[in-house]
């Protein structure tokens, strides 16, 4: 049972101009601002002094896939604050997320790859590893199983688990 507690003429005013935000893990570029402004912000609410991120602790921020966006990079910023106790964050700071995640080719985020004929290749890849199991797939590619039946849609790729 639907309970109409919104007033439906207050969503049409509140629709006229639609904004899309796209997550986190579509615009990376960003990544480095966000984590020095989160940083600075971070060192004003705790009295801290934490200057920087190391470059091997931001690499590890800019190939992560960012299921929880904008939100979860702030947490781990504040996660950071609380194990450094230096100038810099590294990535033993990080959250443990950040300490398994392998950052070998065939296992980062297929929304890097700029080229489709690299994004077909990479998921009939992560399909073949995984005997076509798709949820494993989606896992190795660092995406969810919803996005990863979209590119599979996408690039008109259908799975036989027969083939494996």
């Amino acid at each position: 049972m639907v309970e109409k507690k919104f007033r439906e003429d207050l969503f049409y005013r509140i629709g006229v101009i639609p904004i899309n935000i796209p997550p986190l893990r579509q615009h990376t570029e960003d990544i480095p601002l966000l984590v020095k402004t989160f940083i600075n912000e971070c060192n004003l609410k705790n009295d801290k002094a934490i200057k920087t991120i190391r470059k091997d602790a931001l690499d590890l921020l800019v190939n992560y896939h960012w299921p929880g966006n904008i939100r979860e990079l702030i947490n781990v910023i504040e996660y950071t604050f609380v194990l450094c106790s230096g100038e810099a964050i590294s990535p033993e700071h990080l959250p443990q997320q950040f300490k398994t995640r392998s950052t070998s080719t065939n296992e980062q985020s297929i929304n890097n790859i700029s080229s489709s004929q690299n994004k077909r290749q990479q998921l009939l890849n992560a399909l073949q590893k995984t005997q076509g199991n798709k949820s494993k797939a989606a896992k190795i590619l660092g995406i969810s199983r919803v996005t990863l039946w979209k590119h599979l849609k996408k690039h008109n790729i259908t799975v036989d688990k027969s083939a494996y």
